[in-house]
């Protein structure tokens, strides 16, 4: 068939297209209601080729980009693949008090270390997103409703302190991330009823994306060099367990090449990894528009026909973009089959059928979710709870902390975040009429009782320092000073990294202006990525990070002030000192370059390390054998022959202090015979527990030792010989427990 002949026939089929649509045809419609595709009790798979057999190769290629148009005459609407859930559904309020909840975002979540709140949050956002799709409400694009499937969460590694989206992540391990993928893509995906999936996850950017534009090169032109180690061991174990366990239906390919193949044209990373090793056996979606980067921006190919062949081929089966209108180009050269787009198009066709889109909605239990589940009492009492368990309490010298009302008589405001309202919610929302900023929510909580005085000083920039004055008069007289500190999108974003770790311009002058005149000061980060604080850290007796905490951030933040709530959260990032930035390129992907990357790698001195966080009371932790005896565990001498029994560990936890709060107990393993490009330590297991005071619990740590990550210099899963050490707890605050393993031959572990 020419190319001539080949646009003639698609003309032909639209036309028919049209004439149909118009007449509002479904699998419901008695013209199409006894064909195989539209009866609700047949398998998917053989729904599916039935419908395939009724589509011609152009409605094929339709339906292979994001927004995919209408197909009346087999009953197929016009959808749009791409909806966005990062921390809530991206779209328009459908009516005055219903709108999309702003949940924390990721970087909180993964702060507050409990997996069971990150699957309540996915499960309150898959309900939204199912009440805004069944009553057309429209979405993060114009003219296209919310769809059901979401391009969320982003698990890629917090690498690099600089990365303008790491906020977007839950940090920079990658169990931590592996598990916070887990959990969320539960929630998303399932619901009441196994025959239908609630809604799609799609875990992104696969993989080793983690740069936005930085010292002269963007996104759409970096090639990741990455070693085969730090490819198994750091970039993929977050996707590896988002399939593997959390059982996703759809992964989206990054704008970046991998060793010098776009990640959205490589058969390696989807077929062999994804798909071979891992078993996924849902849909690929490229990025937006990355698959005209593998023309425009890697140059990877010579033509738009070679684009998509190499794109297709190597397992991208839907182009985020109009780049796959070329596939009857490279199917009319011989570049690509009919048979390649059946095997794309059949695995999106696929979810659209699990979803439910071609059944009645009577069936699918999930469409009769009403829309008053958009900012329901519960939605908001879920997102003030999430935003009070991931804000983390870095400083607390003399128990400044928590603020006592009655003894309050005034209290100085300052800081370029003390009026923060939408940059409470970072960014992936549209509207947000339920936001409040944080000096609003101390003027609610203390109402007339006590004097606020706000005096911002600066704004994010804080080039000038024309407020300073005021800002220290107000101070002079003052119980406290609270100081709204931090940054914004115009220092980190989608498309912009940092250059600096630093607060911005003159933040840091302000402090210390407002500290020379009183020294009672608390120091609240608004902020993604961590913001080295030395000078804060070394005089500020309090320190609050909040990151990007969400709609009910702003009370959150007040409920911690003054007790209301007491600080859990860790630090899911290291806080690196500022030279830090000077010391490691960002384009280098190695995590053992000096000096070193993230906490399992890094061998400088951190203000603080992944896993701080302090609290208003006090825990004890101490073993507890399986027979309730308390003690230690004796050494542990194991074995290859062993290497996939279980090594099983009880911890009794105890509120030692005055205070109900939670912990979270997090168990990592320290080799304590690492090469320079071993992690120095990981995280293999986190609880977290509420606690009255004198009240105890036992935690129960279970893993395999071939669930350790170990990786030798040939990506190989190897376990090494020699003495690991088990660490429950928190050595810092001197109450982890420890026990030694002995490994005495390597073990080889399962691969990939």
């Amino acid at each position: 068939m020419t190319m001539m002949q080949s646009q003639f026939v698609l003309l032909c089929v639209l036309l028919l297209t049209a004439r149909v649509t118009a007449q509002g045809l479904s699998c419901q419609s008695d013209e199409l209601k006894s064909f195989p595709y539209c009866n609700p009790n047949l398998p998917v798979p053989e729904r599916v080729s039935d419908l395939l057999g009724r589509m011609t190769l152009a409605e094929k290629i339709s339906q292979l980009n994001n927004e995919a148009p209408e197909i009346g005459r087999l009953g197929i609407p016009k959808y749009n693949w791409w909806s966005e859930s990062l921390h809530g559904v991206l779209g328009k309020c459908a009516s005055e008090g219903q709108c999309p909840t702003s949940f924390p975002s990721p970087i909180n979540m993964g702060a507050s270390f409990n997996k069971a709140m990150i699957k309540n949050i996915a499960q309150a956002i898959s309900s939204e997103g199912r009440a805004m799709h069944h009553n057309n409400v429209e979405g993060g694009f114009d003219g296209f409703s919310v769809g059901l499937d979401f391009w969320a969460p982003n698990i890629n590694i917090f690498r690099d302190p600089r990365w303008g989206r790491g906020f977007e992540t839950p940090g920079e391990d990658p169990y931590l991330s592996g598990q916070y993928a887990v959990n969320y893509v539960q929630g998303m995906q399932e619901g009441n009823d196994h025959r239908y999936l609630k809604t799609v996850a799609t875990c992104k950017h696969f993989a080793a994306y983690s740069l936005e534009s930085w010292n002269g090169t963007d996104r759409y032109h970096f090639d990741a060099i990455v070693s085969d180690k730090d490819l198994v061991q750091t970039y993929t174990p977050a996707f590896r367990a988002c399939v593997m366990e959390g059982k996703v239906r759809s992964i989206m390919c990054s704008y970046n090449s991998v060793n010098g193949v776009p990640a959205c044209a490589n058969p390696f990373l989807m077929q062999t990894l994804l798909r071979d090793s891992w078993g996924f056996d849902g849909y690929v979606v490229s990025d937006c528009d990355a698959v005209s980067d593998i023309f425009n921006s890697h140059h990877f190919t010579p033509s738009w026909a070679t684009t998509v062949q190499s794109s297709v081929k190597a397992g991208c089966d839907m182009c985020c973009g109009d780049s796959y209108k070329h596939l009857q180009e490279a199917v009319d050269n011989g570049l690509l089959s009919e048979f390649d787009i059946d095997q794309s198009i059949r695995r999106s066709l696929n979810l659209r059928f699990e979803v439910g889109l071609f059944d009645s909605p009577s069936l699918v239990p999930y469409s009769q979710i009403p829309l008053d589940v958009l900012s329901s009492d519960a939605h908001k009492r879920l997102a003030l709870h999430a935003a009070r368990e991931s804000i983390v309490l870095l400083k607390n010298e003399n128990n400044i902390l928590p603020l006592r009302k009655e003894n309050l008589k005034k209290i100085t405001v300052v800081g370029p975040h003390s009026q923060a309202t939408n940059i409470l919610c970072s960014n992936y929302y549209r509207e947000l009429p339920n936001v409040i900023s944080p000096f609003d929510a101390l003027k609610n909580r203390l109402g007339d009782s006590v004097e606020i005085n706000l005096v911002t000083g600066c704004d994010v920039a804080c080039t000038n320092d024309t407020q300073f004055d005021s800002a220290v008069k107000s101070a002079q007289d003052a119980d406290i000073v609270l100081a709204f500190m931090g940054i914004d999108m115009s220092v980190e974003s989608e498309g912009l990294d940092r250059v600096s770790i630093d607060l911005p311009g003159l933040q840091n002058d302000l402090l210390k202006a407002v500290f020379s005149a009183n020294q009672n000061l608390i120091v609240i980060l608004i902020n993604g990525g961590p913001v080295s604080v030395e000078w804060a850290k070394d005089h500020a007796p309090g320190i609050i990070e909040a990151f990007y905490p969400g709609e009910q951030g702003a009370d959150a933040i007040v409920d911690i002030l003054f007790g209301d709530y007491n600080p859990s959260a860790r630090l899911p990032v290291t806080v690196y000192p500022s030279d830090y930035v000077n010391q490691i390129s960002l384009f280098d992907m190695s995590m053992s370059s000096s000096p070193g990357r993230t906490y399992r790698f890094y061998t400088g001195t951190p203000l603080w390390e992944f896993g701080f966080g302090l609290s208003y009371t006090t825990f004890t932790m101490i073993w507890r054998s399986v027979h309730g005896l308390r003690g230690t565990p004796p050494r542990r001498t194991v074995h290859a022959i062993q290497a996939k029994e279980m090594v099983n560990y009880r911890v009794n936890v105890m509120n030692t202090g005055t205070l109900p709060g939670a912990i979270s107990v997090l168990a990592y393993i320290v080799s304590n015979e690492t090469s320079g490009d071993s992690p120095r330590k990981q995280l293999v297991g986190f609880e977290k527990v509420f606690l009255q005071p004198a009240e105890q619990r036992d935690v129960f740590f279970d893993f395999a030792l071939t669930d350790i990550n170990a990786v030798n210099e040939k990506g190989q899963r190897i376990l090494r010989e020699g003495r690991y050490t088990v660490m429950i707890g928190d050595l810092v605050a001197e109450y982890a427990v420890m026990d030694t393993l002995m490994i005495d031959e390597p073990i080889k572990m399962e691969q990939s």
